[in-house]
């Protein structure tokens, strides 16, 4: 039997749209559909033929509203019984293939079996293995078995996270149809089947949304991104909420809602404005810290819901105070910090030897210039060697960091300081707002460590305080960092990173643990969100849920001929905005794209060419700018 291709695991822009430019200005958690606009396909056919009930199935599952009662009408046995939407989310390109599969005459099933009895004769999937492949019911006198198959490129499951193919992947099932009074039904469907939505739909029947969980060294939160049906959303995000923290999470983030809490009526109710989640269970906000932690994570969580300006929260029917604030309106009145990023920060460029204060204005003509020397700095930094490549600039301005081979040095009012031999063949640096300067390399004294921390707050000239301290990461012990770059509250950490000089680089996302004066002591992770890119060069973080990445993706897999499809051409390389929740979106390309940064979000994103070029972003397009230069470093980045 050919079943369901078991879909490659992945761990983007921020809403999905019929046309993949991502646009400023759509942001996570954009609102549900009105209630006016719910969508009632058609239910089954009196004499409809097995494929065209099989068809009717899957197009169902576009009505919204959630109950899927529709649905229910072409199914009959195990499948109306066991079949669920919420298992997973299919997204498929193009249109549904249904097929009938020769099958043998049925024959009784042996001597004490059940319906759960593995047949033999089944085909394997595309990709899946024998051993992996779904059991189905012996066949009965009668019964159809209709082959399903589409060209998916994502997944949602249960708990919404997304999740990109790398390329378009070809998906098959297989369906068992028996007629039920006379009308021919879908009597078996895989366990996993859920729910099979065309890009359209999913666009229409999906949004993201954060889910937020409280930083375990700072009062910040951290959002991961859920992609959630636009139906009873403020309910589904508080479920989300009460549930399991993601594997990649642990460790990092703090469990200030108790395994036992659940809502007491099942449903959060929105009135006035107002959602009100009431609960119950043993321990819920036991502590005043643990009940503020729990207020933050739902008033961040359901204030995305259009329609929602407040948050009430009781514990059967009482409210759950918080002392000395009697309404919650910002996350300030919960003692938690709110990340303010200024519009551009400073930028440096270096041309040559020199580094110097960039004109990053967009030139609108064709004309050809000769390329000119940008003024210097106000810390007018000295003459960096060439051999001193991929620098970075402190979130104060006053300190630049770069590495040639196995060193690192930093500058600082004009002298240069070599950091102690800590680790050989270090990737690219990077600051974050602690004032802590990342590296990645192979620890010399003990190999397996692979990232390290400075604290660049003290003098790079005191040996002692500003040593290079490995930060624990368990998943990099065989891989080598080539770049890392950490996110604007510095909760997070994307890492890229190859297993050898031959093997293709990787984009990760670890989550930052701290002790309390912000130095950090380990990354927990791996959350992997790149499964679309081949190789991924370079990456910047927008804000805290989205990234731009340069890289190149896999292969299409549709046949025709497109720009991603030799991963080895240098000019391939392409700008793309990427979601913490996995979600990706290609920009117009650029050819010899080196490196990629922004001064402030998606606006003002930079990208670098091989012929020293400094691209800006206009609108839909890349402009040259005024300057040129080889590198531009921004301010804790």
């Amino acid at each position: 039997m050919a079943a369901v291709t078991l879909l490659v695991a992945l761990s983007g822009c921020t809403t999905l749209a019929g046309d993949p430019t991502i646009r400023p200005g759509l942001n996570v958690g954009r609102g549900q559909v009105d209630a006016e606009l719910q969508v009632a396909p058609p239910g089954p056919r009196d004499g409809a033929d097995p494929a065209e009930i099989v068809r009717g199935f899957v197009h169902s599952q576009a009505g919204s509203g959630g109950d899927f009662v529709t649905s229910r009408e072409f199914l009959t046995g195990e499948a109306l019984r066991t079949w669920s939407a919420e298992t997973r989310t299919l997204v498929f390109r193009g249109a549904l293939q249904v097929t009938d599969v020769e099958e043998p005459t049925p024959t009784p099933p042996p001597e004490g079996a059940t319906e759960d009895t593995a047949d033999d004769t089944a085909e394997d999937g595309p990709t899946e293995s024998a051993e992996d492949a779904p059991t189905r019911p012996p066949l009965e006198a009668g019964d159809r078995v209709l082959s399903l198959s589409v060209m998916a490129w994502a997944e949602v499951d249960r708990l919404g996270h997304y999740r990109e193919l790398p390329g378009t992947q070809q998906v098959t099932t297989e369906v068992v149809l028996a007629r039920s009074a006379g009308q021919w039904r879908i009597r078996y469907l895989d366990p996993q089947f859920g729910r099979w939505l065309n890009t359209a739909d999913f666009e229409r029947l999906y949004d993201p949304y954060a889910v937020h969980y409280v930083s375990t060294g700072e009062r910040v939160l951290m959002p991961d991104i859920r992609y959630v049906p636009t139906d009873r959303v403020a309910t589904r995000l508080a479920l989300l909420q009460l549930g399991e923290t993601p594997d990649y999470l642990l460790g990092a983030v703090r469990h200030d809602i108790p395994v036992a809490a659940q809502l007491n009526v099942g449903a959060v109710p929105v009135l006035d404005g107002v959602a009100t989640v009431d609960l119950k269970g043993e321990g819920i906000g036991s502590d005043p810290t643990a009940r503020e932690n729990l207020w933050a994570q739902f008033f961040a969580t359901l204030t995305q819901v259009r329609g929602v300006d407040r948050v009430q929260i009781t514990l059967e029917g009482n409210p759950l105070e918080i002392a000395g604030v009697e309404d919650v309106r910002s996350l300030g009145d919960l003692r938690f910090t709110q990340q303010t990023t200024s519009a551009r920060a400073t930028a440096l460029v270096r041309q040559g030897n020199s580094i110097g204060t960039p004109n990053l204005r967009a030139r609108f003509d064709d004309v050809v210039r000769e390329p000119t020397t940008a003024p210097r700095s106000e810390q007018r930094f000295p003459w960096i060697d060439e051999e001193w490549r991929n620098l970075a600039l402190s979130p104060s301005g006053v300190e630049l960091a770069g590495t040639s081979a196995d060193a690192l040095s930093r500058w600082r009012r004009g002298t240069r300081y070599e950091a102690p031999r800590f680790a050989t063949d270090l990737g690219r640096v990077c600051y974050d707002r602690h004032d802590v300067l990342w590296a990645g390399g192979i620890g010399v004294q003990v190999p397996r460590e692979r990232l390290f921390a400075f604290n660049a707050a003290a003098s790079p000239a005191d040996p002692l305080r500003s040593a290079a301290r490995p930060v624990a990461v368990s998943w990099l012990t065989d891989r080598r960092v080539l770049g890392c770059h950490v996110s604007p509250q510095g909760s997070r950490i994307a890492l890229i990173t190859d297993a050898g000089a031959d093997t293709a680089p990787q984009l990760d996302i670890g989550a930052v643990v701290r002790t309390t004066n912000g130095l950090p002591i380990a990354v927990i992770g791996q959350q992997s969100v790149g499964a679309r890119f081949a190789s991924v060069t370079d990456a910047v973080w927008l804000n805290e849920t989205l990234l731009g990445v340069l890289g190149r993706t896999h292969p299409t897999g549709s046949g025709a001929e497109t720009a991603e499809d030799d991963p080895d051409d240098p000019d391939r390389l392409q700008p793309f905005l990427l979601t913490v929740g996995g979600r990706s979106v290609a920009l117009p390309t650029l050819s010899g794209a080196t490196r990629i940064t922004s001064t402030g979000g998606e606006r003002n994103l930079i990208v670098v060419t091989a012929d020293e070029q400094i691209m800006v972003r206009v609108g839909p397009q890349w402009l040259p700018a005024v300057d040129h230069g080889s590198e531009v470093m921004v301010a804790g980045r």
